[in-house]
């Protein structure tokens, strides 16, 4: 997350983001989220970062005009009381993908390859 806070500017912002995780069985739980924006000339991205140990990172693309507009849809998605297994179910729904701006994810693997997908983005 630091090289997230780094790589903004101070028009930027970070949003905690409460997510409820929800599994098939019924489980729910809380987790430490934060939405992290970045604004490159016209476009901006939204990275959607987890405090909890192997979470990828999931990168949203917009522009700088509908940043909150899009913001709040990634957020709403985020909190949403009504899907389960959030995370697995944007990876394999193209039209959710489409409808939020998900460009990519970023796997945990490792610090040095994790930065190197982010990096482009920045």
């Amino acid at each position: 997350m630091r090289y997230l806070c780094e790589a903004m500017d101070e028009e930027a912002c970070i949003v905690p983001t409460p997510e409820l995780v929800m599994n098939t069985s019924g489980s729910r739980t809380i987790q430490d989220s934060f939405l992290f924006t970045l604004i490159c000339r016209h476009v901006a991205y939204i990275f959607w970062e987890s405090t909890e140990e192997g979470k990828a990172t999931y990168v949203f693309r917009t522009t700088a005009f509908a940043l909150s507009h899009s913001l709040q849809n990634v957020f709403n998605y985020i909190v949403n009381d009504t899907v389960v297994n959030k995370r697995s179910t944007l990876c394999r729904n193209p039209e959710l993908q489409r409808r939020l701006g998900m460009v990519d994810w970023i796997s945990h693997t490792a610090y040095a390859e994790w930065k190197q997908r982010v990096r482009p983005y920045c």
